[in-house]
């Protein structure tokens, strides 16, 4: 019996670990690709060369 709650502590422990892993995969790819779109935008510089525009209640661009 002991033994059954140590394995699925284990699979539970490693479960975790394969979940935490591919939700940091994903982050880092969304990260990749908005550092991209920044470079796009702004040049080599990315987001620090020009902060981004802020529009006015809501009114967006004009």
């Amino acid at each position: 019996m002991r033994r059954i709650q140590i394995a699925a502590i284990a699979a539970a422990v490693l479960a975790a670990a394969v979940a935490y892993i591919a939700y940091a995969q994903t982050q880092t790819a969304t990260t990749a690709t908005g550092n991209a779109a920044w470079r796009g935008a702004y040049g080599a510089q990315g987001a620090r060369a020009v902060p981004p525009p802020v529009w006015r209640h809501g009114a967006g661009p004009a």
